[in-house]
């Protein structure tokens, strides 16, 4: 069962599942982080639409987020990374 937490901040996706073509996809900047946009705008579910790799943050910086092989990992500071399905 993937949890379905927002994503938020920077968020890049390489070999896109269903495109021709490798692509990226972004949907905040650096910026928007320093500027203390926190609040999520992305389910887990419609990002792994976008592809199979990926980094970012959650809803809240509720941990980093690192998204390999289609498979969502929740890494915290203090314990190991959580598998979300």
């Amino acid at each position: 069962m993937i949890k379905n937490l927002l994503f938020e901040c920077i968020f890049l996706l390489a070999g896109c599942a269903g495109q021709k073509e490798d692509g990226l996809f972004q949907i905040f900047t650096i910026d928007a982080l320093l500027s203390g946009v926190y609040d999520g705008s992305f389910s887990c579910g419609s990002l792994l639409k976008q592809g199979d790799l990926g980094i970012g943050t959650f809803n809240a910086l509720d941990g980093e987020m690192l998204i390999m092989d289609g498979k969502v990992y929740q890494i915290l500071a203090d314990i190991a990374p959580l598998v979300l399905n």
